[in-house]
């Protein structure tokens, strides 16, 4: 286990704890985006690495899963912004979902 300085009376070195915490629980930040929208969500869907994009959907809503269509990725995961992908998608951290039913 790594050693990490930090104080909560002054702050020093809480940024560095939280993300050392967020990597050790191997978790991931997605954010969605409506259709047509020019931003994504402010509060991200929190879930561990190696979920794909059929997980997520289905977390969100049945309904949605059952008519799903394709899914329009931001991020890492994807050769070009605004890729289109199947359920089999990995996501990534920090990546934009703006998922099609």
């Amino acid at each position: 286990m790594p050693v990490i300085a930090a104080s909560s009376h002054t702050g020093f070195g809480l940024a560095k704890l939280g993300r050392q915490f967020f990597g050790a629980l191997d978790l991931v930040r997605v954010y969605t985006k409506e259709p047509n929208a020019t931003r994504p969500s402010p509060e991200p869907f929190i879930i561990e690495r190696g979920t794909m994009v059929g997980e997520l959907t289905r977390k969100i809503h049945s309904a949605l899963f059952d008519n799903f269509r394709y899914t329009r990725i931001w991020g890492k995961s994807v050769t070009f912004d605004g890729e289109r992908v199947g359920i089999e998608h990995m996501l990534s951290d920090r990546g934009i979902v703006e998922m099609h039913a």
